[in-house]
């Protein structure tokens, strides 16, 4: 589900510098890194299960016999949402097909259902050669809508700050650069007072019952400084984990620009992976990213700043 009304945005009024965070932006990233699909352990049994109701090249059994009217009916509306611009009166022949199978009677045995025309054949000669079922192309992209999503930034100009800023400058992007800088931790687990904190949830999918897939954005504010992470977290039971976190810090200054901390830190890990290392391979067992982040190894790891402008 995607929560496109649901926000966060953090602004520099003096210099008008812009960093948010929402769903459509992050969506923009899954769509240009494209990884491929992830298989659940279920797959295989499904692939099996098609090509055995499709006439498949797998092995066929009494289960698997195409005869009667709610059968067709059944792969017809299959194939009708796959292709609405079949014409009805293929419907139609596919009804009359089965009547007419249906009169020859029971088959002496299991072998000679599949001497007379396939489901898929039937479809093909009388929709007029469309694609049969199990040729179709199946969707392939990334439905755990993994993301590299950092956030957004801009900064805007308001017309009222300056006369002299024109249209082109109105709205820019800001430049993130690399640097060896870290975090100070420290002061963060200090007792210092939380003046506001808010979690904003983006997106999350269960995978149609097969783990968990979130995007969510946390930030509190102190009386010296401001932290923020951002947390794509990905759980494909039996398969995958896949963790994503973007902390930004950012320290208040009196005499000079704030500069602004970023840390990107992406840990990924299967299974497989997990159980050889002698954690368990129960999904139950890892449901909250934080306590199970240490043992994801990490594949990716940098840290930038932003050095906000100066005030208009």
């Amino acid at each position: 589900m995607v929560f496109g009304d649901s926000s966060l945005a953090l602004k520099h009024i003096n210099s008008g510098t812009k960093i948010h965070f929402n769903a459509f932006d992050a969506l923009t990233g899954w769509k240009e890194e494209a990884l491929p699909p992830v298989e659940v352990p279920a797959a295989a049994k499904w692939k099996f299960r098609r090509g055995r109701w499709f006439g498949g090249d797998e092995p066929k059994s009494p289960r698997c016999r195409m005869r009667g009217v709610p059968q067709l009916l059944l792969a017809w509306k299959q194939v009708e949402e796959a292709d609405p611009k079949v014409p009805y009166e293929s419907h139609e022949a596919l009804i009359a097909t089965s009547a007419a199978r249906e009169s020859v009677g029971p088959a002496s045995s299991v072998e000679d259902h599949f001497d007379e025309p396939s489901l898929p054949s039937v479809l093909s000669s009388q929709a007029g050669g469309m694609t049969k079922p199990f040729q179709q192309a199946i969707l392939n992209y990334d439905y755990t809508f993994t993301i590299p999503y950092c956030g957004s930034e801009t900064r805007e100009i308001s017309e009222q700050l300056g006369s002299d800023v024109t249209s082109d400058e109105g709205n820019c992007c800001l430049y993130w650069e690399d640097c060896n800088e870290q975090i100070d931790v420290a002061a963060l687990a200090s007792k210092e007072p939380i003046l506001f904190y808010d979690e904003v949830i983006l997106y999350e999918d269960e995978l149609a019952d097969n783990g968990v897939s979130l995007l969510t954005v946390k930030v509190r504010v102190m009386p010296t400084s401001w932290f923020l992470l951002l947390r794509f977290w990905l759980r494909v039971d039996g398969v995958l984990m896949r963790l994503r976190d973007t902390r930004m810090y950012c320290v208040f200054a009196t005499s000079t620009p704030p500069i602004i901390l970023r840390e990107i830190c992406w840990r990924e890990a299967t299974f497989q992976d997990l159980s050889a290392k002698g954690y368990s391979s129960d999904s139950a067992a890892y449901n909250d990213p934080s306590i199970i982040s240490q043992r994801l190894p990490m594949i990716m790891h940098k840290t930038q700043k932003l050095k906000i402008p100066g005030n208009l």
